[in-house]
């Protein structure tokens, strides 16, 4: 401490004196100020320790060895990783326990011939821990130089990089595993720019469409899509731009190197903010195998349906003329030409004449026929099998027919003979006014529906025959029912006409109540036939001109039942029996035979059963006289409800005002002078002739009765 009060430190050194004789005579002490220098020595002492505490804690591994190779500085990171603590490891060298043998010759050899000009040195080394496993660092090495330059000790900073290096190594497997996929998939991957312009990742586009590699990158995809497709491919891209992540899916057009087009099936994906593809992903598939199987499928089913519904208006029984229109619509529609003509054959002319035709412009084609053999139809006929034009304006047919058809304009042409049942029915034509290039399957839908027109013709002679046949045997069937009503009539002595009449007028009331249609046929018939049964009744009871007596009612109720049996063998009559069988019943159940009642009469037997009592009762009888219009109409009114059906009482009546049922026998307009008793008996006579006083009830019989 000097008198200024300040500290310094010093060093100092004592040396003896002595004399000759060795003797100490003193000593000499030399004192040196040190005191900066001491300063300096603690500061470097407090670096020292700083760097020190620094390069133990840090993150990195550091490592610090001498010129030899053994272990000065081992951190805490390093204890860390390889599990040795850095007692167990100072002043060892690391070849001998942290690294495998291959490495650690390596860093033998290094440090046996280590100079100062090999650093900074990167290197990198698996440690093998004390737990045996291995980790992967990697190092930076630098040297400290002493005063000669001479490297001093070697200072190593490394990373563990295992996590790294194998998550590396996993993306690079994953990626060559996806790119592999991507290059062998069937699917086409294409990336595309907001601007649609391709960045192929894989090499199937390429191939797909028949072009070099690397050949469409950087083009813009609508250049290779169908005209049609571009505005959908637009419209579908931004709709995906709009959303990131969105996907759509749409179906495209392609035209190959070749110019042909192929279909493709696709969906794109949004993934322009993913930094590692920045685009739209769209993955396309080759589907015009599949495209043209679906196509075709569905071509089938359509030309299914068009032969369906020529069939149903073949087999409907229409006319001829609808049913051909049906075919024609249907053939130009789908054989996509411009018209097709039906010409039909005359057996007994051997003509073919046209019948009816389908896109002409000129009306004289539908006045033109051709004799068989002639002209390209009258040829097909003969041959009976299909010839074909490519071109009328080549043909060396000069014929008329062909004339007309090539001044309409017509190319192509096609005569089908139309042949059903081993007969020539006519000729089926098909024209074009370009050139046509049918495929098999253009040809088999000709074939087959040229089959169902011959049928149709077919049918329609056979419907024609039938009804030509089936007027003359109705008309025979009519006749002869009309001669066996005129018999019967003569048999009962009845007015002329009587049967005729009541089925005449059976018709206008059934009509006016709401009959129709085939059930008018059956009434005609059963009014005719309405007594069929009596034929089978003694005349002496039949003609008798008194009372019938209780034994004779018996077998006159019975002429009901004979003419149902007679009629149920008859399949012609057997759906008219119901005015025979039925018109003795009464509408308060009192008739015969089976004692109906009410509406459980059929409607044409209680029609009949009117007009029949006012045709009788204007009739002159063998036991009476005929009855003056208004008496009939009172009898009428007064049994309504009792004998007849009152609805039909009230409109026979409306209908006899009108004068629809003029009576056959006209009355005596001044009726004879009677006296009481004669009018009683003569009403009595009546009464009991026509319907039986005591009208007894038969045993019931099931109510039931042909329709």
């Amino acid at each position: 401490i000097l008198p200024s009060g300040k500290e310094i430190q010093v060093s100092s050194s004592v040396s003896r004196l002595q004399d000759k004789e060795g003797d100490t005579t003193g000593l000499v002490s030399v004192i040196r100020e040190i005191t900066q220098q001491k300063q300096a020595e603690d500061k470097l002492k407090k670096e020292r320790n700083f760097y020190s505490s620094v390069l133990r804690s840090a993150a990195s591994l550091v490592l610090v060895l001498d010129k030899e190779g053994r272990i000065l500085l081992f951190n805490r990171a390093c204890e860390q990783l390889s599990g040795y603590s850095v007692n167990e490891v100072r002043q060892k060298h690391s070849w001998d326990f942290l690294l495998p043998p291959d490495e650690a010759r390596s860093a033998q050899a290094f440090f046996k011939d280590l100079k100062s000009d090999q650093f900074p040195y990167s290197h990198e080394d698996y440690w093998i821990t004390k737990d045996a496993s291995r980790r992967l660092v990697a190092w930076s090495d630098t040297s400290l130089k002493d005063e000669k330059g001479s490297v001093a000790c070697v200072v190593s900073t490394g990373i563990d990089i295992t996590e790294r290096l194998e998550a590396e190594q996993a993306h690079q497997e994953s990626a060559a595993y996806f790119r592999s996929l991507v290059e062998n998939t069937a699917d086409t991957l294409i990336i595309l720019g907001q601007d649609g312009i391709m960045r192929i990742e894989g090499s199937s586009l390429d191939e797909m469409l028949g072009y070099e590699p690397g050949e469409l990158e950087g083009k813009n995809f609508r250049e290779l899509s169908h005209p049609d497709d571009v505005a959908l491919f637009s419209k579908t891209m931004e709709k995906v731009k709009k959303e990131p992540g969105s996907t759509a899916l749409m179906q495209l057009r392609l035209h190959n190197k070749e110019g042909s087009w192929i279909t493709v099936e696709g969906m794109s994906k949004n993934l322009l903010s993913d930094p590692t593809v920045s685009g739209i992903v769209f993955t396309a598939r080759d589907i015009t195998i599949r495209k043209q199987i679906e196509e075709g499928r569905q071509r089938q089913i359509e030309l299914l349906d068009v032969i369906h519904a020529i069939d149903v208006a073949t087999s409907s029984g229409l006319d001829l003329r609808i049913t051909a229109k049906v075919i024609l619509e249907q053939l130009t529609a789908q054989l996509g030409v411009d018209a097709a003509s039906m010409l039909l054959f005359n057996p007994d002319t051997h003509i073919l004449k046209h019948f009816t035709g389908l896109g002409f412009r000129n009306i004289a084609i539908a006045r033109s026929q051709v004799n068989l053999g002639e002209d390209i139809a009258g040829k097909a006929a003969l041959e009976r099998e299909l010839i074909r034009v490519p071109d009328l304006r080549d043909s060396e047919e000069g014929a008329k027919r062909a004339e007309l058809l090539a001044e309409e304009g017509f190319v192509a042409y096609y005569a089908m003979p139309l042949v059903a049942r081993g007969e020539l029915k006519g000729v089926l034509e098909i024209l074009n006014r370009s050139s046509l290039s049918p495929d098999p399957e253009w040809l088999d839908f000709l074939s087959t529906v040229a089959s169902q027109a011959a049928v149709a013709i077919d049918n329609a002679d056979l419907i024609e025959t039938l009804q030509r046949q089936n007027t003359g045997l109705g008309f025979a069937y009519d006749s002869t029912l009309e001669k066996v009503s005129y018999t019967l009539d003569l048999r009962e002595q009845l007015t002329t006409g009587h049967s005729h009449r009541v089925a005449d007028w059976t018709l206008k009331l059934g009509e006016t109540v709401g009959m129709e249609g085939r059930d008018l046929v059956h009434v005609r018939h059963g009014a005719l036939l309405h007594d069929i049964g009596k034929i089978r009744i003694p005349e002496s009871i039949l003609l008798k001109p008194g009372p019938l007596t209780e034994e004779e009612w018996q077998i006159m109720r019975k002429h009901p039942g004979y003419a149902f049996e007679l009629m149920s063998e008859v399949p012609y009559l057997r759906t008219a029996v119901n005015i025979p069988y039925c018109h003795h019943e009464k509408w308060d159940g009192s008739g015969y035979p089976r004692g109906l009642k009410g509406k459980e009469i059929p409607l044409a037997a209680r029609v009949f059963a009117v007009v029949e009592a006012w045709d009788l009762l204007c009739s002159d009888r063998p036991y009476r006289k005929a009855w003056l219009p208004d008496k009939i109409r009172e009898h009428l009114r007064s049994h309504s409800g009792i004998d007849f059906d009152p609805d039909i009482v009230e409109k026979f009546l409306e209908l006899e005002r009108e004068g629809e049922f003029a009576p056959a026998t006209q009355p005596r307009s001044i009726p004879e002078e009677k006296t009481e008793e004669q009018a009683v008996a003569e009403e009595r006579t009546v009464e009991e002739k026509e319907q039986p006083p005591d009208k007894p009830r038969l045993a019931q019989k099931p109510k039931t009765f042909l329709p």
